[in-house]
């Protein structure tokens, strides 16, 4: 807005401005000449697109992808020094500007023709062009217009020059009617335009003489003062949002308990009493297992079609208790008979290793009961390649010096279209309770300070640990039975915890081992993440045009001995079927 309006001041030599308003802040500004020079020739020996000889076209490029960028080491970018000036005309103001002194970074930049700004804010160069210009800052009765940024000096003297050569070349239109004005579109004629046109006769106004000659101004620009213009609109508040009446929810409730007026910070201290931060066998018989997958799903009451209202949920998570411990419950464990026979309840690893990258594409607060599911299934995938790969490398001399193989996995695992390169770090022994080694809440705090997932492996148990923006989580996919489950059920399932005490004590009780017993605990590292996109054999239907054409089938190698053990499955429901006939007509008689 100042610069706008500058054009239309008769400005001095020197010039103070006390009322310039922008965006509710008073400036009081003062205008001082500092550089003036007179007489200077208008070359019109030029087009009015005139550019430098020695620069290409400008082209707008676009900007390539960071981690695709390569570069060669010794390799040195080619610049131009542009110690040519712009044009042989204009080589004396060139170095006129060059000359100006490093202390002016605020100035204007006027001629008869135009007016335009130009500042310094740190490294960088702006020049703003009140008039229409197009995309690269140049004259153009169709633009708007714009503010350009240079990286020195050197090139706003340059972008100067042109648009100096090419205002004075412009030819202004010719009007259709003598009686309408002439009017430049990318210039403002005033000053001595205006004087020559006054003082001149009327025959002599419609032929105006050609100028030959222009004087250029540098004003320096100076804030003096800088205040709140009104402070009313400041003290406003935001506008109060309309009231809107929602129903009473039953899922996604605040977990937060509003009575409970302690702190967290301290909870740990007043519900534990702890002296020493150590795990105690003490807490088998404190507390009690308040997680169980029959009370997290609401059950029908008996002699009601209704169903019996279950607990509050967080997202998906169930609350177990406020602002301290929630549970996830999947529907497949790693025994069902969906899996391979060789596989049941040997996936417990490679499910944990599937979970750790599954923490890289999903936050693990926004999990549901898929996504669960979807990490046994993918473990139970990842174990089997690793186990054909096992067997294929332990008839290979070079690995003739290992002697286990139950355990191996592999470096490279993959969950939908993104492939994940893990890897398994040596374990961490300790004892539970042992003061006088490694206890579990020592390895435990040590361990989250580099890493961020685990495996805890302690007498029957076998459990992921993580920690994730502050909370801390448990995986279990190994638990079958009681007392989470009814007899012979079994399902993977993800707790919560808010803090680290809790967290500890929901693994003692998972475990539930009232001895020093030995664990291993055993960090995971994802080393990298690609995005490998679709896979080659896309799941819906083929396009008309290529329905023609035959795909070869991909048959997995124990096709044969799915099909052959659902044939079994089918005669013995069917023998049992008969026989269950055959009682109840008996029982009848």
């Amino acid at each position: 807005m100042l610069y706008t309006h500058m054009g239309m001041i008769n400005v001095k030599d020197k010039q103070r401005f006390d009322d310039i308003v922008v965006y509710n802040y008073k400036y009081s500004i003062e205008v001082r000449l500092i550089q003036e020079l007179n007489d200077v020739p208008i070359v019109t020996d030029i087009p009015c697109d005139y550019e430098e000889r020695n620069m290409r076209r400008k082209m707008i490029l676009e900007r390539s992808e960071l981690m695709n960028v390569q570069l060669e080491i010794g390799s040195e970018k080619i610049t131009d020094e542009q110690t040519a000036p712009v044009h042989r005309g204009v080589k004396r103001i060139q170095d006129w500007l060059d000359k100006l002194k490093v202390r002016y970074r605020n100035c204007i930049f006027r001629t008869a023709r135009f007016s335009v700004a130009f500042w310094k804010d740190n490294l960088f160069w702006y020049l703003y062009n009140p008039y229409r210009c197009d995309k690269f800052g140049y004259w153009d009765d169709n633009g708007y217009a714009c503010i350009m940024k240079f990286c020195s000096k050197q090139s706003l003297t340059r972008h100067l020059m042109i648009l100096l050569l090419r205002a004075y070349v412009y030819t202004t239109p010719k009007p259709e009617k003598k009686s309408e004005e002439v009017e430049a579109p990318a210039t403002a004629v005033e000053g001595r335009e205006s004087a020559i046109e006054s003082k001149q006769p009327s025959n002599q106004a419609q032929q105006p003489e050609e100028e030959k000659f222009y004087s250029i101004q540098i004003f320096h620009v100076s804030h003096l003062c800088c205040q709140i213009h009104n402070l009313k609109l400041l003290q406003r508040g935001a506008p109060k949002p309309a009231k809107r009446y929602v129903k009473r929810k039953t899922i996604d409730d605040c977990p937060f308990d509003p009575l409970d007026m302690r702190d967290p910070c301290t909870i740990e201290q007043e519900e534990g009493d702890l002296k020493e931060s150590i795990e105690k066998p003490t807490w088998l018989k404190l507390y009690k297992i308040t997680w169980t997958k029959s009370l997290a799903v609401p059950q029908k009451r008996k002699g009601t079609k209704e169903l019996a209202l279950g607990k509050m949920r967080w997202h998906q998570y169930v609350v177990e208790e406020s602002n301290k411990l929630f549970s996830l419950w999947g529907e497949i464990h790693i025994t069902d008979g969906v899996f391979e026979r060789e596989n049941r309840g040997m996936q417990t690893y490679a499910c944990y290793v599937v979970c750790a990258g599954m923490t890289r594409i999903m936050a693990p607060e926004y999990w549901s009961s898929k996504t669960l599911d979807v990490i046994v299934m993918c473990g139970d995938r990842y174990y089997t390649h690793s186990r054909l790969e096992a067997e294929f490398k332990s008839t290979k001399t070079e690995y003739s010096y290992v002697s286990c193989w139950n355990r191996y996995l592999m470096s490279h695992f993959k969950i939908g279209e993104t492939m994940f390169e893990a890897k398994v770090l040596p374990a961490i022994c300790g004892r539970l309770y042992a003061k006088s080694g490694k206890y579990l809440w020592q390895s435990l705090e040590q361990m989250f300070l580099k890493y961020k997932f685990g495996i805890l492996t302690c007498e029957s148990s076998c459990l992921g640990v993580f920690k994730f923006c502050g909370a801390y989580y448990m995986c279990d996919v190994n638990s079958l039975g009681p007392p989470l489950f009814s007899y012979g059920e079994g399902a993977v399932y993800l707790l919560r915890a808010t803090y680290f005490l809790k967290f500890i004590t929901v693994l003692v009780l998972t475990i539930g081992s009232p001895e020093c017993s030995q664990f291993a605990l055993n960090p995971i590292e994802i080393l990298k993440v690609v995005d490998v996109g679709p896979s080659a054999f896309p799941v819906t239907r083929a396009e008309k045009k290529d329905r023609a054409k035959r795909v070869t089938k991909v048959e997995c190698p124990y096709d044969e001995e799915k099909k052959k053990q659902m044939k079994k499955w089918k005669h013995k429901r069917a023998e049992t079927a008969r026989l269950i006939d055959k009682l109840c007509c008996k029982g009848e008689r």
